[in-house]
């Protein structure tokens, strides 16, 4: 698609089902689970005085008081079967998993940890949402969602969410962690308002453009009097990041920008409308002699479009792109070899990128996730879609076991994010890519990008390079 929707389903793996271009509804269970609460803490007794006033050298004695159990962890996320139960059936299915959904893969591992007595001894406790069918505001579901996961008997203690304002703002009012999905609506403001937001394998929107500023000026792309076409969702988070960091970026390269504000989905009529307007787009920045286009939009539908319609007006800028728009998946769409020749890319994520399959190749915990759901009867990933959603559920579970290392009872937000952020464990273990160890605000890095026409793949073609900071 393309222009970015403020109710994203899932977020960065939509191009598992490549054929799709409208929107998916997503589906959730209403299931709630009661808290445990914490017993008292073992308490020390000092030692007794004998009445004659002589002191003993009797150790001190401890009350024979049971140390307390961890609290319950409260896990909220959507489920897109509507019924727990369901999914969990759905993931042993004989032999096969194409239907699953990267909720299928939440069920499968809150199972699997809780089998083996739970992360720190706390057992994990899904709480779910199911939205309303149809033509739903998305500002209406999250505002529902808020209901559920904040306001109800049972409240959350970590949310499996997009990065939507409406419950960013209700888990941080709830003093509760939220684990975003998805790339937009983040940017250094936002994180800086939310305290208990991570995201574990995205950088910030606004420091992800940067590094495309950046690498377009290294590779000669954008410099002084060139004319760079952007292309952008008029959502409000994606006119921040352009009007806030992306322009100016350019403009102090000495670039023109030539900047299409395009639909920004709200609810799928809108959809129509926004792949529509790729015509113009392609003949404002002819007009303009555009050499260089970026888009802030995310996933890949949108850029193949894109290249299809330049492909007919005779337009062939440089594309200059980032793993946000999922280009590793291009392909799929057949655009224009002569488009693809000229994709130059920042990425961060070997799976998206390369579609590298090989858990070795990837990072050290890449194979342990793979097996965690393998042990669940969920047979080894057959593509990469497979792959990505399951590293990406890994992932939010991976910062949990670093989170919670250090809170064995009542669970607490901030000793959970200073353990996080001083932990020597990172996303980048299970795919070579982001590292959020140093704080919230990863220090990411990114590589720069190609596609081979021999292997029919994008390609690394340089080191790491740090993004540049917000």
């Amino acid at each position: 698609m393309f222009v970015a929707t403020t109710n994203t389903c899932k977020g960065r793996w939509a191009f598992v089902a490549l054929a799709a271009v409208t929107l998916a509804a997503c589906s959730t269970a209403d299931d709630t689970a009661e808290t445990t609460s914490p017993t008292t803490v073992p308490s020390t007794v000092p030692a007794t005085v004998p009445d004659s006033g002589a002191a003993t050298t009797e150790p001190a004695v401890t009350s024979t008081t049971e140390a307390a159990p961890p609290a319950d962890f409260v896990l909220g996320f959507d489920l897109f079967s509507g019924d727990l139960n369901a999914t969990r059936a759905k993931y042993g299915v004989q032999g096969q998993n194409e239907n699953l959904s990267p909720e299928d893969y939440f069920v499968a591992l809150m199972d699997a940890y809780n089998d083996e007595g739970g992360i720190s001894g706390h057992k994990i406790v899904p709480l779910n949402y199911t939205p309303p069918t149809g033509d739903v505001a998305g500002d209406v579901v999250n505002q529902e969602r808020c209901e559920t996961y904040f306001k109800g008997s049972t409240v959350v203690n970590a949310l499996v969410a997009t990065n939507d304002p409406i419950v960013n703002t209700c888990a941080n009012d709830a003093n509760t962690i939220l684990f975003g999905r998805g790339f937009t609506g983040l940017d250094q403001a936002s994180l800086d308002t939310f305290a208990g937001h991570v995201n574990p394998q995205a950088a910030t929107f606004d420091r992800a453009a940067l590094a495309t500023v950046d690498l377009g000026v290294k590779a000669g792309v954008v410099k002084e009097g060139t004319s760079v076409g952007v292309i952008y969702p008029g959502c409000e988070a994606q006119k921040a990041v352009f009007n806030d960091t992306l322009k100016p970026a350019l403009e102090r390269a000495g670039a023109k920008v030539s900047a299409f504000e395009s639909t920004c989905i709200r609810s799928s009529a809108d959809q129509g409308t926004a792949v529509a307007q790729s015509p113009n787009a392609i003949l404002q920045w002819k007009t303009d002699g555009v050499t260089a286009v970026y888009n802030l939009d995310t996933g890949f539908i949108g850029t193949a479009l894109l290249m299809s319609e330049a492909d007919k007006q005779g337009m062939t800028p440089t594309w200059v792109l980032s793993t946000n728009n999922e280009f590793g998946a291009l392909n799929s769409m057949s655009p224009p070899a002569a488009q693809m020749a000229n994709v130059i890319a920042a990425g961060w994520s070997a799976a998206l990128d390369t579609f590298e399959m090989d858990p070795a190749k990837l990072g050290p915990k890449a194979q342990e996730c793979i097996d965690k759901f393998t042990a669940q009867g969920i047979p080894a990933p057959a593509n990469i879609g497979e792959l990505a959603n399951r590293l990406d559920v890994c992932s939010t579970f991976l910062a949990l076991e670093v989170m919670l290392a250090g809170n064995p009872g009542e669970i607490d937000r901030s000793q959970m994010l200073t353990a996080l952020e001083s932990s020597s464990d990172d996303t980048a273990a299970l795919t070579n890519s982001l590292d959020w160890t140093s704080s919230r605000q990863p220090n990411v890095t990114y590589r720069p990008v190609k596609f081979d026409p021999a292997v029919g793949q994008f390609v690394y073609t340089g080191d790491l390079t740090p993004m540049p900071e917000s």
